[in-house]
């Protein structure tokens, strides 16, 4: 019941950028986004995980999910939901019904964000 764009495959800033500027630019009434770690920054990787929340805040993206230790860690008092880790998303789809939704879901590889599509 949701239509679901799927990149979990790599994530580096770039890729994330444009991902990013392409589901903002949807004509879609409801859309979530699911964004995981980007992986092997290296000392760059806080900064730029920073940026991405910078980002989507700036696009006006409301519904937003960031998956993984790195965007945990420089989490500030927003309005998005933060999950260290894959399991706590699925527990969290438990209770949460997601239905008729455009989702993007992209990130690294070793975030296994592909688990998420038997819980949406």
């Amino acid at each position: 019941h949701n239509s679901i764009y799927m990149d979990a495959y790599n994530a580096n800033p770039s890729s994330m950028e444009a991902a990013i500027n392409n589901f903002s630019q949807l004509n879609e009434e409801n859309k979530l986004l699911i964004l995981g770690d980007m992986l092997e920054l290296g000392k760059d990787s806080e900064n730029e995980h920073k940026k991405v929340i910078e980002q989507i805040t700036q696009q006006g993206l409301n519904n937003v999910w960031f998956v993984g230790e790195n965007f945990s860690k420089v989490k500030n008092n927003s309005k998005y939901l933060f999950f260290n880790n894959i399991d706590e998303v699925i527990e969290h789809l438990t209770h949460t019904t997601i239905n008729t939704y455009t989702i993007l879901i992209k990130g690294s590889r070793g975030i296994r964000l592909e688990k998420l599509l038997d819980s949406l």
